[in-house]
């Protein structure tokens, strides 16, 4: 084994370890047969010795490698070190064969000023690339990191759903997140991460929706997480997400949280949705959206989300659901919405209802007159701040839809 740096030992044994295939055991051998003879004859020593930093790059092995063991490229670096610069030291003659003495002054003499600067050229090439892998395990900068699909968290008690797809909203970023900061356009294509997720599973023994943001990271998982621990989320928000997000793998940050849920509403809930036939499996998105959500109220658990989200704000939910007024969306199977940015700056807002196929009529047209009756106060609100909205609500196939659109969406992004 290596006298002079023992953590580089533990990470090759941690190697044969963790990559037992016959032939990486049998080449983790070698490598230790070769590691022994330099042992055994302290004579061989790196080429072109005089040269300080080919002193660092016979180091960078050990320093890199003892934090980041993977067996390839550890095993080239050693293998670069032992075998590719071999000479001998005049202070240790006695101890070197003279076989290998005579072979090894007479290939020093033989050796060009090609050899020499291929020599040189292969020591800066290894320092780079050892500079590479350092930079791209603590930053994720250099490689992209690969697609991985929220729908990997799916579990069967599922019952919300929101997705964002980042980069359709590269221009939203640039205006709010980085307003000031002189990016360039090549950049953001290629650090913004894949996709943005929210997931929320129905826990109703415990009386609570635990919650998952997920993002796929593209690069910069480091720097992202960083930042985003670092938000102060508003309250109650922040008491749901007292853990931090952690990054543990490529493609994959996460954190977790909790929302806890008043029992009294769920068991309100249980109560109006008894006729519900409950859910058989997680619903799916569509795709393709810059934004889009899906709510499974199958079982009552999208009015319990909803409600949850509602009490935070002072509405008296559990009165609502005690006096028979969340009766009325019994019907509802399925909440769907989805958001896009056309190419003429407009935002489209498509709202789903999707009722039970036995719905009768009448539940429909209460549907329809909510619906109709709740977006006024939006708008009212929203033209304070000069942003327009208009839109319409159709009905198709027991389904109730609200189709709306804000126009000069990229102006009222500043106002919001």
């Amino acid at each position: 084994m290596n006298p002079v740096c023992p953590a580089f030992n533990r990470a090759l044994m941690s190697e044969l370890v963790l990559f037992a295939q016959p032939g990486q055991v049998v080449f983790v051998y070698f490598v230790f047969f070769v590691v022994r003879l330099q042992a055994r004859l302290p004579s061989i020593t790196p080429f072109l010795v005089p040269i300080s930093w080919l002193r660092l790059c016979r180091a960078l092995p050990f320093m890199v490698f003892c934090e980041f063991p993977y067996l390839s490229p550890l095993a080239f670096f050693y293998l670069f070190d032992n075998l590719l610069l071999f000479t001998y030291d005049n202070r240790n003659l006695a101890e070197v064969p003279g076989w290998l003495m005579n072979r090894t002054q007479k290939g020093l003499r033989t050796v060009s000023k090609k050899k020499i600067a291929l020599a040189i050229v292969l020591a800066i090439l290894i320092i780079i690339i050892v500079a590479a892998i350092v930079v791209d395990r603590k930053f994720a900068i250099i490689v992209s990191s690969p697609k991985v699909s929220y729908e990997t968290l799916a579990r069967p008690e599922m019952r919300a759903q929101i997705v964002l797809d980042v980069p359709k909203a590269k221009e939203i970023i640039k205006k709010k997140l980085l307003a000031g900061v002189n990016v360039p356009d090549w950049v953001l294509p290629r650090a913004l991460p894949y996709q943005a997720a929210l997931v929320a599973n129905m826990d109703f023994a415990m009386s609570e929706i635990d919650l998952t943001l997920f993002i796929n990271d593209q690069r910069l998982a480091p720097v992202l997480v960083d930042q985003i621990n670092r938000l102060r989320l508003p309250a109650p928000v922040d008491q749901w997400f007292k853990d931090k997000m952690v990054w543990n793998e490529r493609g994959r940050m996460l954190r977790k949280g909790i929302a806890p849920v008043d029992r009294a509403f769920l068991m309100k809930l249980k109560e109006i949705f008894k006729s519900k036939s409950g859910t058989a499996s997680p619903l799916r998105l569509e795709g393709g959206h810059l934004l889009e959500a899906v709510l499974d109220n199958r079982d009552g658990s999208a009015i319990a989300i909803v409600g949850t989200l509602a009490a935070t704000q002072g509405v008296p939910v559990l009165d609502y659901a005690s006096e028979g007024y969340l009766g009325v969306v019994v019907p509802i199977d399925v909440i769907r919405l989805q958001a896009d940015i056309a190419n003429d700056k407009t935002l489209n807002i498509h709202l789903a209802l999707e009722c039970a196929p036995d719905t009768e009529p009448g539940a429909i047209q209460f549907l329809v007159l909510g619906l109709e009756m709740g977006v006024p106060p939006l708008q009212a609100e929203l033209s304070k701040k000069g942003i327009t909205l208009t839109g319409k609500t159709t009905v198709e196939n027991n389904v109730v839809k609200g189709d709306y659109t804000v126009p000069n969406f990229d102006q009222a992004i500043d106002k919001l």
